[in-house]
């Protein structure tokens, strides 16, 4: 039997809520394939989310992070992986959309506002995606747009103080540039696919695209610019939920496999049955073991050497 689109939305948000709380996943999926049972005896009796895990699905969710283990190091290992991502995917589009002549330039503004920028889309991305959960889908939506923005606007302050203080620190040649972008293309589509298997390939190129469709439009009008970056980052948040849901059905399939199977063998090997050949093979290892045991005994070693 399969959950109502509630319970899978409840199991989708609590995972995200207990990862972009530090949970490790392994106990994350471990809780979500006990609550999954929860979800299906309760909902063949016709009970809703709310009677199951309480009136406030987020408190029930906060309080099993304050139980469950934290996973530092794995936390530390995905905002490594995040900022080496997204701090690539800035290089990489920079490179191919805003360098004249297809010639890098890194400046001194640059240098020194990049990472900053980056470590506040990171925090912002975390806490857009722990605030929104359990929130209706257009509630949802419209908190992560409203956080994503923060960066978005601090690129473009960025990009103007660039303009008026940055002064060049490193500067390629247009056949460096190209190897340059070729290699960090090559290691984003190697990490993203990793980390999120095909869907990966999707998150990486997607975004490129809407730059490539739009590159010229916004030089026109400066609202197509800004549609732009609401594609981009619209297309992102949506892949990535797709990416959820598509791990989550798979569970639950593999799940519901497991069981099919199971019942089936019970069927064609009933208890008895089963119990008589776990006996039959026990009895024929121990007259084995028996045997042996009677030969190193028994056995006249110095004939042997």
């Amino acid at each position: 039997m399969k959950i109502s689109k509630e319970g899978e939305k409840f199991l989708i948000d609590t995972k995200v809520y207990l990862i972009t709380k530090g949970i490790k996943e392994e106990d994350v999926d471990a809780f979500l394939e006990d609550a999954e049972l929860h979800l299906i005896e309760g909902e063949k009796k016709g009970k809703t989310v709310s009677d199951i895990f309480g009136d406030s699905p987020k408190e029930y969710a906060e309080e099993l992070a304050k139980e469950m283990e934290k996973d530092k190091s794995g936390s530390i290992k995905s905002i490594l992986g995040m900022i080496i991502g997204i701090g690539g995917y800035w290089l990489l589009t920079n490179i191919l959309f805003g360098s004249p002549d297809n010639q890098f330039t890194l400046t001194n503004v640059q240098l020194i506002g990049y990472p900053i920028v980056l470590i506040i889309t990171i925090i912002g991305m975390i806490v857009a995606f722990r605030m929104s959960s359990f929130k209706s889908k257009l509630v949802e939506f419209g908190m992560i747009y409203v956080i994503v923005m923060v960066p978005i606007l601090l690129l473009v302050l960025l990009m103007f103080m660039n303009k008026w203080y940055g002064t060049p620190v490193l500067q390629l040649s247009t056949m460096q540039t190209y190897i340059l972008a070729a290699i960090i293309f090559l290691l984003l589509l190697i990490g993203e696919v990793y980390a999120l298997g095909w869907m990966g390939v999707f998150v990486l190129i997607v975004p490129l695209m809407i730059m490539f469709l739009f590159k010229d439009l916004e030089e026109s009008n400066v609202f197509w610019g800004i549609a732009k970056v609401l594609l981009m980052y619209g297309s992102i948040y949506g892949l990535m939920k797709w990416s959820l849901k598509i791990e989550e059905r798979k569970s639950m399939n593999k799940k519901f496999n497991k069981k099919r199977l199971l019942w089936i063998y019970q069927k064609l090997f009933p208890k008895k049955y089963y119990i008589g050949i776990f006996r039959g093979i026990t009895f024929t290892f121990s007259c084995l073991f028996l045997f042996l045991a009677a030969g190193i005994l028994f056995v006249d070693w110095n004939k042997l050497f």
